[in-house]
């Protein structure tokens, strides 16, 4: 058990942290009201997160967010709007199996479509 755990933590990829203006754009981005629909945002995050990390657990919740979305656990469920951007960026992020999370969308803003579900099936950050 304890040399799996050590495999797992060596196969973690290291990326380096973002500058601060990429830092700062991913937080803008992040605070649009329809983060999915904002093709520019949504292209430079997954382009941006896929080489950098935010430091901030930013490029996970992205991850999460696009997870619920495409699986219908966003604000309108299976009617979602950005269900099928959600689901075109999921594979653009590599996200392969979109397996049901269960349960109700949790409570809070945009950002909590199933995040905490989410992220207990994906890396640590995107």
């Amino acid at each position: 058990e304890k040399e799996e755990k050590e495999k797992k933590e060596e196969k973690k990829e290291v990326r380096p942290v973002m500058s601060i203006g990429e830092s700062w754009r991913a937080q803008m981005c992040w605070g649009k009201v329809d983060l999915i629909g904002h093709e520019k945002c949504m292209r430079w995050l997954i382009a941006t997160c896929a080489k950098r990390s935010t430091g901030h657990g930013t490029c996970q919740e992205l991850r999460a967010l696009v997870r619920g979305e495409c699986m219908g656990l966003g604000e309108d469920g299976e009617n979602s709007k950005y269900k099928a951007e959600a689901c075109k960026y999921a594979d653009d992020m590599g996200m392969e199996e979109m397996p049901p999370l269960g349960g109700p969308r949790a409570a809070g803003g945009a950002a909590a479509g199933g995040a905490a579900a989410a992220s207990a099936s994906m890396p640590a950050e995107l």
